[in-house]
């Protein structure tokens, strides 16, 4: 706005010595006098020329500033999602070797094995349910035995 303001003044500081007679024919020869004039407003627009540059070369200076700031936001964004990318999924797959571990475990008849995964995520409820399972398979391997026990001992 204080761009503006300056032309303005500039203009009206031009058309005042107009109006004075300064660029007129009564000031001497006609050519000097244009010549004069146009010496004049060339003065006007370089320094209004010198105006707009300052205040691009502010905008650019701001808008670097800017550009440097936001792509620093946005990398330090991506290497937090990164990195709390990473420690999900490392969390993802520690609990999926245990569970590997432990059916395994259980393949290999060892029912008195515990899954210990403590989560309230959806690898907490199979962690549960497996373990249950195995105190089902214990409790039913331990009614087998009873029950031919049982029978041992009615024969």
């Amino acid at each position: 706005m204080e761009h503006w303001k300056t032309v303005e003044k500039n203009y009206d500081t031009f058309l005042e010595l107009a109006e004075n007679g300064k660029y007129g024919v009564d000031s001497g020869n006609f050519f000097d006098s244009i010549t004069k004039c146009i010496n004049d407003l060339n003065g006007v627009i370089l320094n209004q020329y010198k105006v707009f540059d300052a205040k691009v070369k502010d905008i650019e200076s701001t808008s670097k500033s800017q550009l440097i700031a936001l792509t620093i936001s946005i990398g330090l964004a991506l290497l937090i999602g990164f990195i709390l990318t990473y420690i999900i999924i490392k969390q993802l797959v520690n609990s999926f070797h245990k569970i590997n571990e432990f059916a395994t475990t259980l393949g290999n008849g060892n029912l008195t094995a515990k899954l210990d995964i403590n989560s309230t995520d959806e690898i907490g409820d199979i962690a549960k349910a497996l373990n249950t399972t195995s105190l089902n398979l214990q409790k039913l391997i331990l009614d087998i035995n009873n029950g031919g026990n049982l029978l041992n001992s009615t024969s």
